[in-house]
């Protein structure tokens, strides 16, 4: 520094002899302005360093999320009113880092909600969050997390305290998955998640975005601290660049201010030559000396910064060591609060009962006699309800003491005796009975079947007369009432080679369906003495084409079966060919009394 400024005074020996007044106050002027803007940063600087390095000893000395200005306010205020609390994300730890990012995503409107202490402080709370608008969830009810479900999100995830129940049934209604892809196999209505939070639910899919900071778990508290680190170190960098500039712009209005009041660089050489010979001579000594001094400074920060990684681990796992220990404390508490009366009452019990024990005869107390009597009576209260009832049914009761009553009862045992036998032998009556029931079962079924087949041959024969495939599978017929039940008749006709078609009358055309119902009536009543039987026909020909009314009337002929047709009076003379005898009827005139006599027509053979 020394010889710089040496130098900077010969230079303004060669210059200051030259230098206008006026243009010297502006370059004065400019150079105080310059070195009060740089003292305000590196104010603003030092600022900022401490208040980080404030956060920074904060954020290790406990565990949790970043601070909220909103939440630290209502959380004080809380404490002021004495209404214990915790933050959601004071209790939640997540186990895998690999899933911090999609926990992170899933939790963020829950990460600054509020739990109470004591569900009876709820009504105090609300009021305070009405009062000052906290606009984040404030939640009394809380309970101990179920068992996580295998590959949910709650599996990576473990709570030091209890949380409310809701929250355990969102973490586990959502599974995790590597990539959307392997979701493929999933039911359609599984919610699921990736490690880089690309979240599918009942609306679609969608990628919930990377948090810039952690607030759950360890990992929170060490992303905190981090960035703390990362924001102080890019601050200690401003600081050493402003530094230099800070001096040399002292320096530089110095020199200025010294030339204004009319001191000469020449005058300044001559006063400081000893001491400038002494710093240059000096110069080598104090290089070589900064230059160990910065490797020492090097060497003794990455010493500073494993020593400080190494107490972080330590933090970590003492932070949670003393989160497991405070939990089995108070799951100790709680067990023995829990069970402290009944251990007591027991105790009492057991005293009791040892003290009765002492005055009962030994047969009293044998296993087996015991073991007869829980069988009997369930346990003591029953047993002394059993005999207070019989106590009070000898007390009370009306009872029977003349002797014929025991001339009575050996009459009512002898007639008990004969009515057991009489039941006998009905029973075998009834039994005979019952296998006459099924052979006649049986020989019914058979005689079933025998008429379905026959009904089936009929169908045939009938298909073949009128050049129509028909098809009638035999049903499966068993000796029981559910085979019978659930047999039936499927009967399937293929008209002109296009395909078969059923029973339906949507699957046929107005021909067909009569052709159908003709086969099915006739083939009913056909046997091997009465090849057609009789039939009545109303309007078979109604609304037939004149090629489906020749083929109706062909097939009837062919039958041989005797049959009674209706049909109205048409021009299609067609209709009247497979009668034999025809008998034509008319409405009578309203003017007459009569009807028109009936006309008969007879077919020459």
């Amino acid at each position: 520094k020394t010889l710089a400024e040496r130098d900077a005074l010969r230079t303004q020996l060669a210059t200051e002899h030259g230098a206008d007044a006026v243009a010297l106050e502006k370059e004065h002027e400019a150079a105080d302005a310059a070195l009060l803007a740089l003292r305000r940063k590196e104010r603003e600087l030092l600022a900022a360093f401490e208040e980080k390095t404030e956060q920074l000893r904060a954020a290790r000395s406990r565990s949790g999320p970043p601070g909220d200005v909103e939440v630290s306010r209502f959380r004080a205020t809380l404490s002021a009113e004495g209404i214990a609390h915790q933050g959601l994300a004071e209790v939640v730890e997540v186990t895998d880092p690999a899933w911090q990012v999609a926990i992170e995503a899933i939790l963020r409107p829950y990460r600054h909600v509020i739990l109470l202490e004591r569900e009876s402080d709820r009504y105090a709370a609300w009021a305070l969050g009405e009062r000052e608008r906290f606009r984040h969830f404030v939640v009394p009810e809380r309970e101990t997390a179920p068992p996580p479900r295998p590959m949910s999100l709650a599996e990576v995830v473990n709570f030091s305290e209890q949380v409310p129940r809701w929250l355990t049934d969102l973490l586990n209604r959502i599974r995790r998955v590597e990539d959307a892809e392997s979701a493929r196999d999933l039911p359609r209505e599984q919610e699921w998640i990736t490690r880089d939070a690309y979240h599918r639910e009942r609306r679609g899919a969608r990628h919930l975005g990377r948090p810039h900071d952690f607030h759950f778990g360890e990992l929170a508290r060490q992303s905190r601290i981090d960035d703390l680190e990362d924001e102080i170190a890019q601050l200690d960098k401003q600081l050493q660049a402003i530094r230099p500039r800070l001096d040399a712009a002292s320096d530089k209005l110095t020199g200025i201010r010294q030339r204004l009041l009319g001191l000469q660089s020449a005058q300044l050489l001559a006063a400081n030559t000893e001491k400038y010979a002494s710093a240059e001579a000096e110069l080598p000594a104090a290089t070589k000396a900064l230059t160990e001094a910065i490797a020492e400074r090097a060497d003794t920060r990455g010493a500073l910064d494993e020593v400080a990684e190494k107490l972080r681990g330590i933090e970590i796992e003492l932070d949670r060591r003393n989160r497991e220990q405070k939990a089995v404390d108070l799951r100790l508490a709680d067990i023995a609060r829990e069970h402290a009366p009944r251990r007591h009452a027991q105790a009492q019990r057991i005293m009791k009962l040892r003290r009765r024990r002492r005055g009962m005869p030994a047969h009293w107390m044998d296993h087996a006699d015991i073991a007869l009597l829980a069988d009997k009576y369930g346990d003591a209260r029953g047993a002394r309800l059993q005999l207070e009832r019989l106590h009070r049914h000898l007390d009370e009761g009306d009872w029977i003491t003349d002797i014929s009553v025991l001339t009575l009862r050996d009459r009512i045992t002898a007639d008990l005796r004969t009515r057991e036998r009489d039941y006998g032998d009905r029973q075998a009556y009834c039994a005979t009975a019952s296998r006459h029931t099924d052979e006649a079962r049986a020989a019914y079924i058979a005689k079933l079947r025998a008429t379905v087949r026959q009904y089936g041959k009929n169908l045939k024969s009938l298909g073949d007369l009128s050049n129509v495939n028909v098809d009638c599978p035999t049903p499966h017929l068993d000796n029981d009432d559910i085979s019978l039940g659930a047999a039936g008749l499927e009967v399937r006709f293929d008209f002109d080679r296009k395909g078969a078609v059923g029973l339906n009358d949507g699957e046929a055309s107005g021909g067909q369906q009569v052709m159908k119902s003709l086969i099915l009536l006739i083939a009913l009543l056909m046997d091997d003495a009465r090849p057609g039987g009789f039939v009545f026909i109303d309007e078979p020909f109604a609304h037939l084409d004149v090629a489906n009314i020749d083929r109706v009337g062909t097939f009837l002929r062919a039958t041989r079966a005797q049959y009674l047709i209706t049909t109205p009076v048409t021009h299609n003379a067609n209709v009247f060919a497979p009668a034999q005898l025809t008998l034509v009827t008319r409405k009578k005139p309203p003017a007459e009394e009569w009807a028109p006599p009936i006309g008969v027509l007879t077919r020459e053979l």
